[in-house]
């Protein structure tokens, strides 16, 4: 578009990057915005150009944006389109929908704005996990026919609860999940060894037992090996596991050879080595990155933007990664408001701080009693804030 300007479909095309990528390469809204607005300018009957427009404002709680861009979208979109976005506007911004007006939505095929609307949920001032987790089970249970319970639905609540740190009330939700088959419920057991938020009683003999008699020898054996033996703290094992898997060669594919380098990412930053971690970290999740694999890499990317938000050198790009790299993940978006705290206290921003601890506080207020010490600490954030110096 650089040497084409007047090409609308390469700006269309643009945006549509910008939009599906953003994961792996976070960047503020208004980039993709800007190239749809491009097109819309040009030709406001390009009813495509609007849906991801929509998206964002409704993600990112932007009433002003979202009215003006329904007015187009709603000229040219069908009536189940039509519904669809309306459903989305009413969880967003009240009064929620009737149930059966969810249930269309759901079953349309338009269910991304809804989606959206309850992602945008996490980012209201005064939403709570009581709050949020109270929309997520109307959902559930709304968007379902009767004696029906979608796995996807369930996910997301499941997903929510572990996010906001309470563990042992998604305990049951993960194991109708692991019952019904599902890849989420084992997610839901290995994300919070990872993150640090649970012990080994809270899934790990259950993932050592799936690991061993669910998966065939190869890439994803061995990082699945790999990513056990780190949350126990035994790196020179994990490396043993990353190493084997990459001997494995061209038969991983790029997409195991990266998950495999990206972990050794990991095992360095556990060891210590913060230059090599985030090196293959970097190097990893470039190679894994591509269509269907946001899920399988979203807690190396995380491991990616803790890492950069903690070293003054890559601080604002990790911010970046934090604040829009994780904006769909329910499990992510409280401890990247921790996380966006920490980094922006260390760069000497005190209000984007006591916002992101305040954020934190709201999310985890009614965690597990053995994670209360992470929310003490932001607690305890505008007191420190308020005598350390302002950042000239």
């Amino acid at each position: 578009v650089a040497e084409y300007p007047g090409d609308l479909e390469g700006w269309y095309l643009l945006g549509e990057s910008l939009f599906h990528i953003q994961e792996f390469a976070p960047q503020p809204p208004d980039s993709a915005i800007a190239a749809f607005d491009h097109v819309l300018q040009a030709d406001s009957t390009l009813l495509p150009a609007t849906i991801h427009q929509l998206d964002l404002a409704l993600l990112y709680r932007d009433r002003a944006r979202f009215d003006r861009t329904r007015r187009l979208f709603e000229t040219y979109a069908s009536p189940v389109q039509r519904e669809a976005l309306e459903v989305a506007a009413g969880i967003a911004w009240g009064p929620l929908p009737s149930d059966s007006a969810l249930r269309r939505a759901f079953a349309s095929g338009d269910a991304s704005f809804p989606v959206m609307a309850l992602r945008s949920l996490y980012q209201q001032p005064n939403a709570t996990s009581d709050t949020l987790l109270s929309v997520y089970r109307w959902a559930q249970d709304a968007g379902s026919q009767p004696g029906e319970v979608p796995a996807g639905a369930l996910t997301q609540r499941a997903t929510a609860m572990v996010g906001m740190g309470r563990l042992k009330e998604a305990v049951p939700l993960t194991d109708s999940l692991l019952a019904a088959g599902a890849e989420a419920g084992a997610g839901l057991l290995a994300d919070p060894l990872g993150l640090g938020i649970a012990d080994s009683t809270y899934g790990a003999g259950r993932l050592d037992s799936l690991i061993r008699t669910q998966l065939r020898p190869g890439a994803f054996r061995a990082y699945a090996n790999a990513f056990m033996a780190l949350t126990r703290g035994r790196v020179v094992e994990a490396r043993r596991d990353i190493d084997a898997g990459l001997a494995l060669g061209d038969t991983v594919g790029e997409f195991g050879r990266g998950r495999l380098i990206a972990i050794r990412g990991w095992a360095s930053l556990i060891a210590g080595d913060t230059v090599a971690g985030v090196r293959d970290l970097r190097e990893g999740v470039e190679l894994a990155a591509g269509p269907g694999r946001s899920g399988p890499t979203a807690f190396l990317r995380f491991q990616l933007a803790l890492a950069l938000s903690a070293r003054p050198e890559t601080r604002a790009e990790g911010i970046r990664w934090l604040r829009y790299g994780f904006s769909t993940w329910n499990e992510f978006i409280p401890l990247a408001y921790l996380a966006l705290g920490r980094a922006w206290e260390a760069a000497g921003e005190r209000d984007s701080a006591a916002f992101a601890y305040g954020r934190f506080v709201h999310l985890w207020d009614n965690a597990d009693p053995p994670l209360q010490s992470r929310v003490q600490e932001a607690r305890e954030a505008p007191a420190r804030l308020s005598s350390e110096p302002r950042k000239p």
